[in-house]
């Protein structure tokens, strides 16, 4: 099992793609990504096996994480895909945004154990540097 973060222009493209291909798979969707018409021409049972959960703020993001065990567990999963989460809404207080992010890449690579878990990365963001962190890969696509 791994924690790969992925870097790329069209990464959350990719990871959905990544997601079709390796379920069944779960997808925490932080970049509002996860539309099955990204994705035409697929078909239903192509779509089966792929569960979402759509993020928008950073809390939220910290809570799907530490629910992962549990998540996939009832889902069935051995992958989890993450979408960019470098646009997700916060409060505005710098500090405790790190904390989080900080907290979330750790949630990441401590789940990786037992689950292989795929990242996307926003190039020459804080998230690139912590992926550089707690990634045990990165891939340029």
């Amino acid at each position: 099992m791994a924690l790969v973060g992925m870097l790329g222009k069209h990464v959350n493209q990719l990871l959905l793609k990544k997601a079709v291909e390796l379920r069944p798979s779960f997808i925490i969707d932080c970049a509002n990504c996860a539309n099955p018409h990204n994705l035409f021409p697929i078909s239903e049972e192509e779509l089966s096996q792929v569960f979402v959960i759509e993020v928008e703020v950073l809390y939220m993001l910290r809570d799907a994480l530490k629910n992962i065990p549990e998540t996939a567990k009832k889902l069935g999963v051995n992958i989890i895909i993450v979408t960019s989460f470098h646009r997700l809404f916060d409060y505005g207080d710098e500090k405790e945004n790190k904390d989080v992010y900080e907290h979330s890449w750790e949630l990441m690579n401590q789940y990786s154990t037992k689950y292989d878990i795929i990242v996307g990365i926003k190039k020459d963001s804080v998230h690139e540097e912590l992926a550089r962190k707690y990634c045990s890969n990165i891939v340029e696509v």
